[in-house]
């Protein structure tokens, strides 16, 4: 279900880079490590009054104004 999200951050992300100049940069790599650098950490840990097992493991959550603020 997040495909169609990330697929559509990256295009911006590649608009972006291409209006400020740096088309160069605008690569499938690069775009990735953008979203990467610029993604929130999330911690799977026990936040919750619930029966589910957390695993304590940290993702990155997709942020896209930070990508795009990085992005100069």
């Amino acid at each position: 279900m997040a495909s169609p999200i990330v697929a559509g951050a990256a295009v911006v992300i590649r608009q972006a880079l291409e209006a400020n100049g740096r088309a160069a940069e605008a690569t499938p790599a690069n775009i990735l490590k953008i979203m990467k650098a610029t993604g929130k950490t999330i911690v799977d840990g026990d936040d919750e009054n619930d029966n589910v097992t957390n695993t304590g493991l940290s993702f990155k959550r997709l942020d896209l104004l930070a990508a795009l603020r990085s992005i100069k």
